[in-house]
């Protein structure tokens, strides 16, 4: 997802910046849709708003399989992501 967003140069370059880092929580329903994206602590003077648009719909568009046998009763799911660029 994150390398269809950001080209190789952007990564490299956001690698060396501090603070690139972007942690995303995405909440998703019983169907393992995300019906709902939270940028936590993103640096706006180094990640720009159309990067975190693209990442947001590009998060919207993920679906997730979880065996819902260990939480029947759950109605939605959080998963916290952090997508960290130095590591890319």
């Amino acid at each position: 997802m994150v390398r269809k967003i950001f080209s190789e140069e952007r990564i490299k370059e956001l690698a060396s910046t501090p603070d690139s880092n972007i942690p995303i929580s995405f909440v998703c329903n019983y169907s393992g849709n995300v019906v709902a994206v939270h940028f936590r602590s993103v640096n706006t003077d180094v990640i720009t708003w159309d990067e975190i648009k693209s990442l947001e719909d590009a998060c919207l568009q993920i679906k997730y399989v979880f065996d819902t046998s260990k939480c029947p009763d759950a109605k939605y799911y959080l998963i916290n992501y952090v997508v960290n660029f130095p590591r890319l």
